[in-house]
């Protein structure tokens, strides 16, 4: 207390001091309860069954852009982030990243991006993360990686962050599914871009259950109103379907990793092409030219257990099951 010379911060008689001895560590990760399921029960359907197909070489509009801050009134010019279609992948490194055919499709990492990458912040590379993030074109706080955090230290964590790439990128929080109604609170009390859930953490809420969880929750939080976008992060190697499927329950975008032997850049470009393809092709199949017109309606359950937790249409019956008709 005499070294300290602060009558605010006295040390009482009676504290101890606990010193650890680094001999036993006692690991504290959690596990996932994952069921690691994903989408494949859910099916796409026009949403007017006398809408007509589209033809295969019809133009179909899958442009996503985030950080445009409609209905905000910004006090700088925002600057967006396009996407050619509604993936976000996901890479530790930007550095492969230097084809001409990757130029303009963004990005996920957590180190090197590209100016047009968004950069992903965790408890890991914050402390470093003011090498790399004057190069990127946006930002997502991973927030299911840090202590809980009270509202005033997030606006004090993204106001840094703001102050090194600039106030017109976009700015995006991620949080686990079953801490969706915090992460989506926050995301509105913080002003940010968009709010993405990650589908695994140890509740084992399976990928269906998801889709109404999220959306009460956005809802609730009235994101759509505050001009603020929502995603999925999945673990699972996604599909166009997937695409299609995430953009009819509301969310903006996905998140995905690349299949483990699509990690080159000439592997990557066929893999977004692929996607893109597949994305068409469903589209053009339930007769819609454009992923703003794609709705809940064009989802259907596929069987009744995914019905039930989804609160989808089960098909063949194109109803919801009863018990959510008082929900």
């Amino acid at each position: 207390n005499k070294k300290i010379e602060d009558s605010s911060l006295v040390i009482p008689s009676d504290a101890v001091c606990l010193i650890p001895n680094g001999k036993k560590v006692i690991p504290s990760a959690l596990e996932t309860n994952s069921r690691k399921t994903d989408w494949t029960n859910i099916g796409l359907v026009p949403a007017d069954m006398n809408t007509p197909h589209l033809h295969r070489h019809s133009t179909i509009d899958t442009m996503v852009l985030i950080g445009e801050r409609s209905g905000v009134d910004p006090s700088f010019e925002p600057d967006p982030v396009g996407l050619h279609l509604p993936l976000l992948p996901y890479l530790d490194s930007g550095s492969e990243l230097k084809s001409k055919d990757l130029a303009s499709h963004p990005f996920l990492v957590r180190t090197n991006p590209r100016q047009i990458d968004i950069m992903l912040i965790d408890s890991e590379n914050i402390s470093t993360c003011q090498i790399h993030l004057s190069n990127a074109g946006g930002v997502i706080l991973n927030l299911g990686d840090f202590p809980p955090l009270t509202a005033p230290a997030l606006d004090g964590i993204l106001t840094a962050l703001r102050s090194m790439i600039g106030e017109g990128a976009p700015f995006m929080i991620m949080g686990n599914i079953s801490a969706v109604e915090r992460l989506h609170l926050s995301a509105a009390g913080a002003q940010v871009d968009g709010a993405i859930v990650t589908l695994d953490d140890a509740s084992g809420t399976p990928a269906s259950a998801s889709l109404p969880k999220t959306g009460r929750s956005a809802a609730s939080a009235k994101l759509t109103d505050r001009g603020i976008s929502t995603g999925f992060n999945v673990i699972w190697n996604c599909t166009g379907a997937d695409l299609v499927v995430s953009r009819c329950s509301g969310a903006e975008f996905l998140i995905a990793s690349p299949p483990n032997d699509m990690q080159t850049p000439a592997k990557l470009v066929k893999w977004l092409r692929g996607l893109q393809s597949e994305m068409n092709n469903h589209m053009a199949r339930i007769g819609t030219d454009s992923i703003e017109k794609l709705a809940r309606n064009n989802l259907r359950a596929l069987d009744s257990e995914t019905a039930s937790i989804s609160g989808l249409r089960l098909t063949g019956y194109e109803r919801p099951l009863p018990h959510w008709f008082a929900s």
